[in-house]
């Protein structure tokens, strides 16, 4: 037996090794394969013959397979524009949305979270940049109220969070920079 293990250990070192990583791999792609992919839904929707199958038939098929399969990307205003555009419904949109693999979702939550981040800052902005011009005294406040929160969240003493500091530091102080100019100005025009 010892000399067994002596002569095969290195043939069945390999075996062993084949079969603990190559294969789960192989299964894990197979399965991710199976995944639809925006392509296929846009092609279903666009070539499927409307002779024998309605819009709805078309639709309600498609939903039926996300739900089996899931899909392999993340519904954006674009890809919903293409779906719709190749008269995707409503219902396929929302059944894609809630059919997205675990590992986009993961993803997509951090992505989420720093979009809806920035997009505070943005709407903190827009409101600054809308109401800077008046000419009523109400709206030129507004936008010193919005100014004025826009340094203080982002600004040098703001808080960025710490895993978005390195990525848009600079882009925050040129606008806190342009802010601060703007508040002197408008400041000084209602007083």
């Amino acid at each position: 037996m010892c000399n067994f293990i002596k002569n095969y250990s290195p043939k069945l070192f390999f075996v062993i090794g084949f079969i603990v990583f190559f294969i789960p791999q192989t299964v894990f792609n197979q399965e991710r394969a199976n995944y639809i992919s925006l392509n296929y839904i846009l092609v279903k929707l666009t070539f499927t013959s409307r002779i024998n199958h309605s819009n709805e038939e078309i639709n309600s098929q498609l939903i039926k397979e996300i739900r089996e399969r899931k899909v392999d990307f993340i519904l954006t205003v674009e890809t919903e524009k293409q779906i719709k555009e190749a008269h995707g419904t409503d219902k396929l949109i929302k059944e894609i949305s809630a059919n997205l693999p675990k590992e986009i979702e993961i993803n997509l939550k951090h992505l989420n979270a720093k979009e809806n981040y920035f997009a505070d800052a943005e709407n903190l902005y827009q409101r600054f940049l809308e109401n800077r011009r008046g000419p009523e005294i109400e709206k030129i406040k507004i936008a010193i109220d919005a100014g004025e929160e826009f340094i203080k969240r982002y600004g040098d003493k703001g808080k960025i969070k710490e895993e978005y500091r390195e990525e848009f530091q600079e882009d925050f102080k040129e606008i806190v920079k342009y802010i601060k100019k703007q508040l002197a100005k408008l400041k000084n025009g209602i007083e």
